[in-house]
């Protein structure tokens, strides 16, 4: 096996994770959307601080000469890479890769429903029409339904929102706001995430909140335009 002690060694000032990591520039995991991954390097004195793990989508342990890749490292949570993922092979043809496959949020939408059996919520992932063979063997690999019937905190949030305000609530703010700032930015100060799909990886769950805030037609305001 090659030698991959050199890239992640914080001393290596040549070039190493830290400086892959700063590039790629992922706020949160790229398989999970849950947690933080960002990077930090003082740049004062070109400490090495923190950074995503990243993960070998191909395992290093079969495919040695893939190890330092980039086209096979992905900035993750520790989670996702070490507890979730681990040495599971992936491969092109059934599973989603994040630098191959640009249309991963749109494969999914997240939902939920109340189970009288269980006496609570349980938060699922549904088909869509676009929902591909390969997008359902990657969520099913990644335990993308498990993990996520665990945010029943934020899911609460959400209803309570939802039940409390009207569904214009957004559009409110907005007025309320003085239109000073983008409808965007009302959506973002009172989720706490983000509306662009494209921006999903900027906060955690922003994936997720959409998902539910739209499934209870609280986004029709930003849809239509405010």
């Amino acid at each position: 096996m090659l030698d991959y002690g050199w890239f992640t060694d914080k001393k290596n000032k040549h070039y190493n994770a830290y400086n892959l990591s700063e590039y790629l520039n992922r706020e949160t995991c790229t398989y999970c959307n849950r947690a933080y991954t960002s990077t930090v390097v003082i740049k004062a004195n070109g400490q090495c601080i923190t950074r995503p793990t990243l993960d070998h989508w191909y395992p290093k342990s079969e495919f040695p000469l893939l190890a330092v890749s980039f086209q096979n490292l992905i900035p993750s949570c520790h989670s996702c890479n070490s507890s979730i993922k681990g040495t599971v092979q992936l491969n092109l043809t059934d599973h989603i890769h994040p630098y191959v496959d640009s249309t991963q949020n749109e494969d999914f939408q997240f939902g939920y429903f109340y189970s009288t059996v269980l006496n609570k919520y349980r938060i699922f992932v549904k088909d869509t029409p676009q929902k591909s063979s390969k997008s359902r063997d990657t969520l099913k690999a990644m335990f993308i339904d498990e993990i996520y019937n665990t945010h029943h905190a934020e899911l609460s949030e959400i209803l309570t929102i939802e039940k409390n305000y009207s569904k214009s609530y957004i559009k409110k703010m907005h007025l309320l706001l003085g239109q000073k700032i983008s409808k965007e930015e009302v959506y973002r100060l009172l989720f706490g995430v983000y509306y662009e799909n494209k921006e999903f990886y900027k906060r955690p769950l922003s994936k997720f909140k959409y998902d539910i805030l739209k499934q209870l037609g609280m986004l029709s305001e930003m849809e239509e335009g405010i």
